[in-house]
């Protein structure tokens, strides 16, 4: 169902409980290799925090670090 606006709404959704929880910010983590996501979640003001290999060690994808303002 990728590109029917399932993961913006997802997005905004989660943000809107954030707020009324009074949160400061999100964070999460993505997989690198999964450039459509980091896409996503830039384009709703995720910045990238940092990179790095996951702590279970069972794959070696660099993890994408991000966080957002609210």
């Amino acid at each position: 169902m990728q590109g029917e606006g399932i993961g913006s709404w997802l997005i905004k959704q989660i943000e809107a409980v954030a707020r009324e929880k009074r949160l400061k910010s999100l964070s999460l983590e993505t997989a690198e290799i999964i450039s459509d996501l980091l896409r996503l979640y830039t384009r709703h003001g995720f910045k990238e925090v940092q990179r790095d290999l996951p702590e279970h060690g069972d794959d070696e994808y660099l993890r994408v670090h991000m966080s957002n303002l609210l």
